[in-house]
């Protein structure tokens, strides 16, 4: 379970994201089969792995395809993660 996914601003290629909110992303794709954790781990820096599994997530539900994560796509997750804890 995620517990509460809430982002401080939303997540773009071409904007500054919060060192937090890219963990938190990159462990909410994680759970959800959108984004492979390197071996190294789970690093505060947005990389290309994160933005494709945000493409990767939106596809999956039907969302617009653009590699932005903002209020729409973060209640969906929670929407998403909260669906596939309680099955």
């Amino acid at each position: 379970m995620l517990g509460r996914f809430g982002l401080r601003g939303p997540v773009a290629h071409n904007l500054a994201v919060d060192e937090r909110d890219t963990v938190d992303t990159k462990k909410a794709l994680a759970r959800l089969g959108h984004y492979s954790v390197p071996k190294w781990g789970v690093t505060p820096y947005p990389d290309t792995a994160m933005f494709e599994g945000v493409k990767s997530f939106q596809r999956s539900q039907g969302l617009a395809v653009d590699g932005r994560m903002d209020a729409d796509e973060t209640a969906c997750v929670a929407e998403v993660s909260e669906s596939k804890t309680a099955a």
